[in-house]
Order: structure tokens, then sequence, then C-alpha cells
């Protein structure tokens, strides 16, 4: 549904559907000249035709009577989606009408038992509203619970009987009927066409058109608008219901009914009933609201005295002036607007005196720290004042010279401790609980904290045996050990077994045996006594740095031109085989022979040249002998991707649990513990109106009731009573051992920003501490807000009374008037709302705006609107004067009050009350129709505008 259709309603008096629109007897809207006509609900003419082959067959004619009120004994509650005001409220506004709403759009008609007549249809229902005084409840006896009224009070307390079709119709989601432009029946067929559509925007109400009195308690009754109704549900025998008149209304005659063995004078059944109270006189939204004004402050609101002349380890300030010597003017969290505060830290000529508390004051902040420098007493620490904010600053010691820096200005100026004293003592009282909800936050941080002390021990080891074991390896046995690793260690795109595959190295060297028959202690490396340097001798003698194309052997032409023949294939493989045993050829291959156990060299030849022809080199073929693999820098990206600290590191540290971070920036290391700062998001305002309201705004009580006034922030104050807050709780956070470097910013919002559209959750009223740096207190606003807004203080019943209501800026635009005359309105499309807002008393509330004061009160400027919350629908007419002495002007029909209606006691009554209609709307008519009525008595939520500048002059007139 969009916000159109959201924003507008529409009405109609009537809604029918089914059957109940071929009824056909209009109702008259009157009193019956007896009890005779219409008595029998209507009965209509049901043809069915019967349909064979496609032919008709035959024509069934049956009568049918409708259900009417007198078969009516209950409706299900589910049929009711609201009452207004609700069941047992308090303080319904005296001037409203009371009403219930039902879900089907058509149930307030659905079984009268007429037609319309000229728009107008009463409802099968009425809403009687009575006093406690006015009726007495029955003994149950029929089939509904029921009531009779005392003293015979129908005619003063019941609206005139045959009105109701003014007082029930359907309300619409949406824009559908315009008095103006539409007929209604061109409205009531597009509100069929809606609902059909689209059920849910439409429902139908009644209402009770009394006139209510202030602090009344009143009872609620849906009785049956019809007599039919009535006597069935105080159960009547049916002859008499059946006897009984159509149109009769259910009051407003004798109500005679007897057959010899019954009587049902002066009861009345209901289906639905509930009770609540009115309001005290004048307390409707528009009366209350009409009463705030713009008013000028007392000098003394915002700030107070306060005596520090003695304020402990034997420190005395004398200062202050004349007549208030030892006391100094501190504000609180509001200043007005031209207010400022004496710098306490700032020399004074004629108060030396001062300097002397400062650095006594100093000293004795410092005292602890003093005593330490060069003598091991931390474990008998002197008990001196807080220095707040060390951890944040990493400052052990105040420097009275030092009136820049924001943690000295804190510490030093006594208005500034108490302020941070303050927060301090909210996180003592209530310590247990912020624990806990530290706790909560990171439940799983001794958990993590344990495995990463797991890790870090896995971690040395990991880098003891690579140092140990690892990296003393030689490429080949380096490349032997890590085999199992190779297809999952990556150069760049490469698995390391993807740079080996189709080199030039044995698939031996790989192989577990390889490794066994190698090692470096093994025993054939300490026979051969080559262990030292076996990187440089595997490469030879697996003859892997020959990069040349191997071919069949050539002649060897001597110094005198002989040509011998090539030396043959098998002599080369034995030559080869044989190695440098001996220079000599001939005994070198005898002694090799005899080394590997061959005696008879003849027999071995003989045998082997049978496979002379394999060796004869006209057989063998050119080709391309493997490119040689460089097993250096093989041992290179191995021992680069075993590295425990520089690659294993994130791999252990993604498997700790918890969000916290545990990598260090600084140096790629794992922290030594995760370290947890526990966020806090409530607004600490009201923990420290727990304390007293009179250090949010001082003197309040000296702001004139029912008025407004604009105030600003006094920054100072709420960053050290923030600092103070933050201090504490670093230092409770200590104490309980969670893990913290006690510099975290654990309280960031001193105002309640919970209301603000969209951007709640990123509220803050102040940067996180430990970067102020060297800067003065009062200057770290967060970066989402201005750094001065202007505060709007409410001081007034409203507030009390509608603890909900809107308030807004608007821009304010020009408008020019038919006298010629320009105004200056609210621009609805150009709304600023609150960045915060705090509720200091009952009756007192204060909202931050984001918005320059000059801009405020420029030309044309800003309004601060204060606006009725909508929500359920008003229906009613203003409240009168209680003097009757002021009956404003009928301009429009949202300016008609009660007053208007001279005539009227107890109730609307429409052929007595005629209220002159306003000469600008002509269209919407006193009486016409049940839309019209609901039009007329429609109450828009009310709205009061205020310009910023009207605010300002009130409190300065100079401004």
């Amino acid at each position: 549904m969009s916000q159109d259709i959201l924003a507008q309603y529409s009405f109609a008096s009537w809604f029918r559907q089914g059957l109940a629109t071929q009824i056909s007897l209009p109702d008259a809207l009157e009193a019956p000249s007896n009890g005779t006509q219409g008595n029998n609900p209507e009965t209509l003419s049901l043809n069915l035709h019967l349909l064979g082959d496609n032919e008709e067959r035959g024509v069934v004619r049956k009568k049918i009577s409708l259900i009417g009120p007198g078969e009516i004994t209950g409706i299900e509650s589910r049929a009711i989606i609201r009452t207004e005001p609700a069941a047992f409220a308090t303080n319904f506004e005296y001037n409203y009408f009371p009403y219930i709403e039902f879900y089907e759009e058509d149930f307030p008609w659905r079984y009268t038992p007429l037609a319309p007549n000229g728009g107008k249809l009463r409802p099968w229902l009425a809403l009687a509203v009575l006093k406690e005084e006015e009726f007495e409840r029955l003994p149950f006896e029929g089939i509904l619970p029921a009531f009779s009224l005392k003293d015979d009070l129908e005619s003063t307390v019941m609206p005139p009987p045959y009105q109701g079709w003014a007082w029930a119709h359907v309300h619409l989601n949406g824009q559908v009927y315009h008095p103006e432009q539409d007929d209604q029946e061109a409205a009531t067929a597009e509100l069929a066409r809606i609902i059909q559509l689209s059920p849910n925007r439409a429902h139908s109400r009644i209402l009770c058109p009394r006139k209510l009195a202030p602090n009344t308690r009143y009872h609620a009754f849906l009785i049956p608008a019809f007599e039919k109704g009535r006597l069935a549900g105080l159960g009547a025998p049916k002859k008499i219901i059946d006897e009984t008149a159509v149109q009769l209304a259910s009051w407003g005659h004798a109500q005679d009914h007897s057959n010899g063995n019954a009587s049902f004078p002066n009861k009345w059944p209901y289906y639905h009933y509930w009770q609540f109270k009115t309001g005290l006189e004048g307390e409707d939204f528009e009366t209350m609201a009409q009463k705030i004004t713009p008013a000028a402050l007392a000098p003394d609101v915002g700030q107070q005295w306060i005596n520090i002349g003695s304020p402990g380890y034997q420190l005395v300030y004398k200062g202050g002036e004349e007549e208030h010597p030892g006391l100094v003017k501190m504000a609180g969290a509001l200043l007005p607007p031209e207010a400022s505060e004496v710098d306490f830290l700032e020399p004074h000529p004629d108060h030396t005196e001062k300097e002397t508390f400062l650095e006594a004051l100093a000293a004795v902040i410092n005292l602890n720290e003093t005593l330490q420098e060069g003598f091991d007493n931390e474990d008998d620490p002197i008990v001196s004042p807080t220095l707040y904010g060390r951890w944040h600053a990493l400052q052990a010691k105040v420097v009275p010279t030092d009136r820049q820096e924001w943690i000295n200005q804190l510490n030093l100026d006594p208005r500034r401790r108490i302020a941070a004293g303050l927060g301090a003592e909210v996180i003592r009282s209530r310590q247990e609980e912020y624990m806990d909800r530290a706790w909560e936050q990171f439940g799983d941080l001794f958990e993590a904290n344990e495995q990463l002390r797991k890790t870090h021990f896995m971690l040395e080891i990991n880098k003891q045996l690579y140092r140990k074991h690892l990296k003393p390896l030689n490429a080949a046995h380096l490349a032997s050990v890590t085999a199992g690793m190779h297809h999952v260690i990556r150069d760049d795109s490469v698995t390391i077994r993807g740079l080996i595959k189709g080199k030039a190295l044995p698939n031996s060297i790989m192989t577990p045996s390889y490794n066994k028959v190698t090692r470096l202690n093994g025993t054939l490396m300490r026979r051969t006594g080559d262990s030292s340097n076996i990187a440089a001798n595997v490469p030879g003698s697996i003859g892997i740095t020959n990069t040349k194309n191997f071919s069949a052997p050539a002649p060897i032409q001597d110094a005198g031109g002989a040509i011998s023949p090539p030396i043959h294939p098998l002599d080369q493989l034995i030559d080869l085989v044989a190695g440098k045993i001996d220079t000599n050829f001939s005994s070198g291959r005898t002694a090799m022979f005899k080394w590997l156990g061959v005696d008879d060299f003849k027999q071995f030849t003989t045998s082997l040249g049978r496979y002379n022809f394999y060796f004869r080199y006209e057989n063998w073929e050119k080709q391309d002998l493997p490119t040689a693999l460089n097993l250096e820098e093989i041992k290179t990206k191995l021992l680069n991707a075993v590295d425990p600290p520089a690659n294993f590191l994130r791999k252990m540290a993604a498997g700790l649990s918890g969000d916290p971070k545990v990598i260090s920036d600084e140096n790629e290391e794992l922290v030594p513990q995760i370290l947890a700062a526990p966020v806090f998001p409530d607004p600490m305002y009201e923990e420290m109106l727990k304390i007293s309201d009179e250090f949010i705004l001082p003197n309040l009580e000296r702001i004139p009731e029912n008025s407004s006034v604009i105030m600003k922030l006094n920054r100072p104050f709420i960053e050290a009573y923030l600092v103070g807050l933050n201090h504490e709780m670093a230092r409770e956070l200590l104490w309980r051992e969670f893990p913290t470097d006690q510099r975290g910013t654990y309280f960031h919002k001193f105002w309640d920003a919970r209301d603000r559209p969209g951007q709640a959750g990123a509220y803050q009223d102040i940067s996180n501490i430990h970067s102020w740096g060297k800067t003065l207190l009062g200057a770290h606003p967060a970066a989402n807000k201005d750094t001065q807004p202007l505060v709007f203080v409410l001081r007034a019943d409203l507030v009390r009374r509608y603890p909900d209501l809107i308030v807004h800026m608007s821009k304010a635009k020009r408008k020019k008037l038919d006298s010629g005359q320009i105004i200056r309105e609210p621009d609805a499309e150009r709304v600023l709302y609150p960045l915060f807002h705090a509720k200091i008393t009952d009756d007192i509330l204060c909202l931050g705006f984001d918005i320059a004061r000059e801009e405020a009160r420029s030309d044309p400027g800003w309004f601060f609107i204060l606006k009725q919350r909508p929500g359920s629908l008003q229906f009613g007419l203003d409240a009168a004067d209680p003097a009757g002495e002021n009956i404003p002007a009928l301009n429009t029909w949202d300016d008609l009050d009660w007053a208007h209606l001279l005539a009227a006691d107890n109730y609307v009554d429409l052929e007595r009350d005629h209220p002159t209609p306003p000469e600008t709307e002509n269209a919407i008519t006193w009486g016409e129709t049940a839309a019209h009525m609901a039009w007329i008595t429609y109450q828009k939520p009310f709205q009061l505008a205020i310009h910023a500048k009207t605010l300002l002059a009130k409190q300065n007139p100079e401004s």
C-alpha cells in the first residue's frame, strides 16, 4: 500500500452486498405510526433454472426470508477489531465520540431489514454510552446480558433513535469519494470494486454522538438498534417478535410488549461491553497545546552554586566572588544560548589563591606516582584522588601548567571532577549488571584466549622443528621429506609437484626409501663421509646437469690422422658404470667387475654381447633430455612455504573461535591474547537523572509552566561525565580480569536517540576517547552531528498528558493571503527530526536538532512543530471554553466545537442542533449523510508551530 493511500481517508455512508441489496422496503427514518407496518422480514423470490444438454429443463421457484435483527442473538468477538477508547482507558478526551470498529465493511447494515432512503440507512446495531449512575445490570434471564435505565432517563441519555444512520459509516484507506465532485452511488460502486480487490483497506465503524463529561467513568454497550433485535436478545416469544414492526427502533417508544406471561419494558440486551474514564477538563491535545507560549529564562536556569571551599585532602579554596567565598558556579548538561562558564584553570590577577589551589590539587592527584618514582612501591600504593582518563590519554600525572589539554582540564577543574565522579558512581552502583552484559557480548572470550595460548605453544614447537630439522636439510632431502605436501604448496598458481614433474629428477628421490638410505646420520653417509656435500654430489651422480642432446659416438682421429673406430656403446656403458676407479681403462674395468663379484669377464661380455644389437649406435635416435631441475630453487620455495611465522599464522588464527582480531597489525604476529572492549548503547543521561535532575538542567523549576525555551549543550560537562563512566568501567574490567587494555570507549551516548528515524544506532555524543590527543575538553563530538545543536526544551502539561507527542522542525515558507498580507507557515516537505531527546521530568522534554541557531531564527527560518501522534482516528468536536465566553469563528468544519451546538446537552440531535455552516465548505453539509457527518466530526491530528526567532527573542530581546 503506498504512502498516498495511507495518508488519505474516505468515508461512505453505508455498504451492502449479496441478497441484502435486493431489499425493497425503504427506511422510514422515523417512528412508524403503528406497530403493523412491515411486521415481517423481507421475502424474496428465488428462481432456480435447471439445465440439461445445454437446454433449460425447468424452473424451481422458492420464496425465502432474509435473516433480520429478530434472528440475531449474539455476535462473535472476532467481528470487532477495536474500540475507542480501549477498555479501561482512564484519560479519554471528553470532547470526542466513543466508537467501535468491525472488520467486515457491511457488518453494521448486513441484517438491517430495510433499504436505503435518500442515501441514508440505519444500522441494525447502536452504541449506547452511559454513566454508572444512569443504569443497572439485570440478572441474566434471557439469551443475552441486559441492563435497564434508572429514573426513566431514556430520552435524556439516548440519542434520537432514528438518527442512527448518521453515526455509522465505512472507512477506506485511500481517496475514493470527493464530496464536491462525486455522487454517493458512484462512490459506492468504486468502494465495492476496491473492497473486492483489497478487502483489508476498508472496515466499518459505529459512533456514539453523546456529549461526555470530563473526569467521568462511562460504560459502553453495543445494543440492537431495532425492536425486533431487542426482543430476540431478551428471549421474547417468536409471536411477539413477528408482530413487532420492522421499522420500530429499540428505544424511543413505550416498549409495552406483553403476552400475558412476560413483559419487556426498559430492558436492553447487549452484544459487547467495555468501560472507560474521561480525562480532566481542558486535557485534550489541542487545548493543552494552545496553552504553550515562549518564555524568558531566569538568570540562574542551567547553573547552580557549588561549595569547593573544603574538598578534602587538606585542600582549601578561598576564591570565588566576594558574596560567595569558596563557591563556584557549575553548569549542567544544558545552558541558555547566551550563557557561558568561567574557565576555572585560567589565571585571575585578583584571585591568586586559585593558582595555589590548582598546584595543591595537582600534587595530591600525582602523589601516588610521585612516591613510586625511584621506588618499587606497586604493592603498597597511596590512596589519592582518581586521575580520570589516565589509560585513554596514556598519562600518569596531571600538569597544571598545561591548560589546553583535556585530561588536565578534567582533573583540575572541580566542576569537571564532579561530573566525572557522577559517571564513576553510576558504574559502582551497577557494576554487576554492566559486567554481566560485558561477558554476554564476548561469551566465548575465555575459550578463544585458551585456544590462542595453545596456538602460541604449537607455533613455538613448529618454529623449533623448522629450525632444527627442516632448515639444515639439503635440497634433495628437503624435497623428499616434504613430498607429501607438494600437491598443496603453490608457487603462484603452480604447485611444487607441478614444478618437479617432467624435470630430470628420478622419481625415487621422492620416496621414503631414498630418504632412509641417504639420511644424514645413516650408515651410507657415514661411510662415504660425504654428508656435508651431498647436495653437490647427488646431481652429478644421477646425470641431471647435462642438457645437450644424446647422440651416437663419433670416430676418434689421432695426431697422425689415423681414424680409430668409435668406442662401442657397451664399452661406453661399462666405462660409465666403472667411473674413475682406475685411470687404466682395462685394469679399471677388471677391478670394477671384481668389485661387482664377476670372475669370468669373458663370459660376462659374451652374455652381454647378445644385446649388441640394442647397443648399435645406428639403431639409436636423437632425443632431448629433460630440463634440469634446480633443487636449490625448490628448497627455497619449500622453506618459505613451511616457515611457521610467515605461512601458518593466519591459518591457525582462522581456527580460533570468536570475532575479535587475533593478528597484530604492527608485526603480523598473533596477539598474546584477545583484547575486547564491550559497548553499551544506553543513553546515560537516564542514570544521571536517578542521582539528580539538577545536574542536567539546574534550577529547572524556574522554567515557567506550559512554556518552551531554547538551550544549548554544555559539552565539557557531558564529556567529563562520559569520561568518568568509561574510566570507572575500565577500572572495573581490570579488576574482574576482563581481557582489555582499559582504553576502550564503552559509553558513547549521553542523550537518547532511539526515536531517530533510521539512524538511532549510528548516533554518538563523543568520539573514541583514546583518539582525543592534546585537545580541549568539550571539543570531541562524534562525526555524525553538529558541534553545537539547538536544544528545544518544552515544559508543559501536554508532555505529561501526551508523552508520545511528536516534535520536529519544519522549514518556514512565505505565503501571501488574499488581503495581501505575507505570512510564514511550515513547509511539510522540509522537515528536520531530532538528533536526540531526553525526558527530564514528567512535564519537561528536551530535543536536540542539528541546526545552527542563526539559521533557525533567520528569515524565513524554521518552526518547531508540536504534533499529535497519528494513530487511531478520532471523531467529535473541539472542546468548548469552560467559561462559555470564547466561541471561535466557524471558518472551516475543523473549527467546530461544542459551543457551536448551543442546544446540545447530552448528545447531538441533528434536528435540534444546526451549526451555521462555514462558507468555505459548502460541499460538505451538516446532516446530509453519514459520510458528511464523518467528514465534519473527524478530528485531524493537531499541530502547533512556534518559530525559533520568536523563542529566542523572548529569551533575549536584544537578539
